[in-house]
């Protein structure tokens, strides 16, 4: 009994170029989905009050950085 063939690439290249090979579609913000949830509860705080809290009053007080 013969071999099967196992696998061949024959024609393939000359169908994908057809409509052409296009580069995957790049968005401006990346999906949170699967980010550490402590940290993207820590994110939604620093964008609600991004100037309070010891650090910023402090440090960034002479620099006028938070406009308080």
């Amino acid at each position: 009994m013969a071999k099967s063939k196992n696998h061949t690439t024959h024609n393939q290249s000359r169908k994908w170029h057809r409509n052409g090979i296009k580069k995957p579609r790049s968005h401006r913000y990346e999906s949170l989905k699967g980010v550490d949830p402590k940290f993207l509860r820590n994110i939604n705080w620093v964008t609600i009050f991004p100037c309070t809290g010891f650090h910023s009053k402090v440090f960034y007080m002479n620099k006028n950085e938070c406009n308080m």
